[in-house]
């Protein structure tokens, strides 16, 4: 059996239908994922590091890691996509060191992150700080979608054409 998700499936999907209730277990109070506004799609993410005395110096060039101070229980079908924020990455130059990182629905566990400071000069981090963000997706998977060998794909416009092949403009 294969699984076929046509276009007219994606827009029947209505993410808005019901209010998702995502559960959150804090391991830490002042830890609470908050959505910083209406419209926001990324979930803000605070630094847990009340054990460290409050705060983190993390000098340019260097890394550290540190937990969120809260799990989350992902809905079924959906996953945690955690990235940087924006303000901190042109700030500071600071970056997850795995790029983003991926939370699976049936993972239970405090959420945590590493970090490297790639700019010139210290990153202060505070307990609390909203430090990366996590956006939280519906997703494919062995739920829900089967993949099938076939001896070769369906022809597209784009073909094979990758990196570049756009253009710049």
């Amino acid at each position: 059996m294969s699984f076929t998700l046509s276009s007219e499936d994606c827009m029947q999907v209505n993410i808005y239908a019901k209010p998702y209730q995502i559960k959150v277990e804090l391991t830490n109070k002042d830890c609470m994922p908050t959505y910083s506004s209406e419209e926001a799609a990324g979930l803000d993410m605070r630094a847990n590091i009340f054990d460290r005395a409050g705060y983190i110096v993390v000098p340019a060039g260097e890394s550290t890691g540190f937990d969120l101070g809260c799990k989350i229980q992902i809905p079924k079908g959906w996953c945690g996509i955690v990235m940087p924020r924006s303000g901190l990455g042109r700030e500071y130059k600071v970056k997850l060191d795995n790029t983003i990182g991926l939370i699976d629905s049936d993972y239970r566990g405090v959420i945590g992150v590493s970090i490297t400071n790639t700019g010139d000069k210290e990153l202060i981090i505070d307990h609390g700080m909203r430090i990366c963000q996590m956006a939280i997706l519906p997703h494919l998977g062995k739920h829900n979608a089967e993949l099938v060998l076939v001896d070769s794909l369906e022809k597209s416009e784009r073909g094979e054409n990758g990196w570049g092949s756009s253009g710049i403009n």
